[in-house]
Formats: C-alpha cells, structure tokens, sequence
C-alpha cells in the first residue's frame, strides 16, 4: 500500500468547486505512483460509477465517499438559521469514507435521505441520521466548513471539543480529526486548536489537504484553484495561484506543505 492516499477530492461533478474530471483525477495518481484515491463529492454521489470503473481499469482502489451537508437542527426544517459561527443556511460539512458493503449501503441511504426529505439549498441530513446509519462509515471532520473547524477557527477550544466528543460517540474508533493547509489565514487559525488541543485527548489525526484539481505537472488541461474561483464568481482572471494544497500532490510535497505543523505520525492498522 501506498504511503500516502489523498482521502478528500473533488472532481467536476462537484459544481462549482471541483475541475479535474475523473479521467484526470487517475490520470495523476498514475503520474505519482499511487495504489488508492477517494473521491468524495458535496453531496453528491453522481461521480461514483464513472470513478469506480475508472479506477479499476487503471488498477487503483477506489474508495468511495462523500462531502455531506449535516444540519444543525432537523434536517426536514427549511428555513434560515444562523449559528453562533455566524453561518446562514444553518449546516456544516462532514466528510464519511465506505468502510464496508454496510457502510456503502448506509451512505446510499444518507444520500438519498440529504435529497428527497433534507434538501433545502443544499441535501442535508442530521446527527440523528448519522446516529441510524453510520455503520460501515469513516468519518472525517472536513474543511474549513466543517462543524469543528468552524469553532477552531474562531479560538473556540470547549465548541470545537464539544463536536469533536460528539462524533467520536457517533462513530466510535472511526472519527478522524482532518487538517487542512491551503494558505488561508481562516484554516491556519485552526492549527493550534486541532494540534495542541484536541490532539491531547487522543484523537486520531488526519492531514488529507483537499485537492480539486490536478496537478500542472500532468500538462491534462490543469485549472488552478484561485482560477475557478475565479471564474465561478465571474472575477477578472488576472494570474494563476498555484497553491499546491489544491491539487493532487506527492507525499514529498504534502510534507513540505506540513513541515511547519509537524504531527506525530499515525499508523493505521
């Protein structure tokens, strides 16, 4: 097995985010020697055959996941809430890995569940959801928008702990704290609270540095991250920031983009 394996990605099918395609997301882990890659769509699970045949085909696992939206209250309630991080729509985000065929059944639910009873701007679920269907789940604590991080990111260490209590009871021995480092003052902030604090409770840690986009060294139509922004928000385009945490990159370069943070390594058996 690979050292490395990039757990949190995007491709085209999440709309507005993510714009390497399938095809480009294997085609790089070709370029960089890898055995495994996760795909895991906001919300969404559109991508989910097209990547696995894609994947197989070129002889890598694929692990199948998704970015999910979890309400803050009932996930049937549509109306506007905001939260004490100062967010709107009254969600967060929430990334959960296929464990087993269980748990690949138990996302199918979720998913469908987020649409036909929770959707309201975005397909939502709940904890109460999570709490029926979480077996056969992995759970990553996300980015920036992420239940956790948002308190982090605001110095809120008893908030922060307080989520990060709750789905660890959710998901028992499968809840991972996830760090992430694209450059941006909000997600540094959070550095300090998940490392030298949460960490001290024994958390398990993660550091998947979320990749939309592939690399530039693949020369396979590459669009960099501060592009499609961009772009999507009907910007200017003036110049390209090649932020190498939001592509797929080596174990090399994800040790350089962490050496500052410096975690101990965790052994997954």
């Amino acid at each position: 097995m690979a050292d490395f394996i990039h757990l949190h990605n995007h491709s085209d099918f999440s709309l507005q985010d993510g714009a390497q395609s399938v095809e480009m997301l294997c085609n790089r882990c070709d370029d960089l020697n890898m055995d495994s890659i996760a795909l895991t769509e906001h919300g969404n699970l559109f991508s989910m055959i097209p990547f696995y045949k894609e994947a197989r085909k070129r002889g890598l696992k694929p692990i199948l996941g998704c970015e999910m939206y979890i309400s803050v209250g009932d996930h049937t309630e549509k109306k506007q809430i905001t939260t004490s991080t100062g967010k709107k729509w009254g969600y967060n985000h929430l990334v959960l890995l296929v464990q087993n065929n269980i748990g690949y059944k138990n996302l199918l639910k979720l998913v469908t569940i987020g649409y036909l009873e929770g959707f309201y701007y975005r397909p939502r679920v709940d904890k109460t959801l999570l709490r029926e269907y979480n077996e056969g789940l992995i759970c990553t604590s996300a980015c920036l928008a992420g239940e956790i991080n948002q308190y982090a990111a605001q110095n809120d260490y008893e908030g922060a702990k307080k989520a990060a209590l709750e789905y660890m009871e959710i998901f028992p021995r499968r809840f991972y704290l996830e760090m992430q480092n694209h450059n941006l003052p909000e997600e540094l902030a959070t550095h300090s609270i998940i490392k030298n604090s949460l960490v001290s409770w024994i958390f398990p840690l993660l550091q998947p540095t979320t990749a939309t986009m592939p690399s530039r060294s693949t020369g396979r139509h590459m669009m960099c991250s501060s592009a499609w922004e961009q772009i999507k928000t009907g910007m200017i385009l003036t110049a390209f920031d090649m932020n190498p945490g939001s592509f797929i990159s080596s174990l090399q370069t994800k040790c350089l983009i962490f050496s500052r943070i410096r975690p101990k390594p965790l052994k997954i058996h």
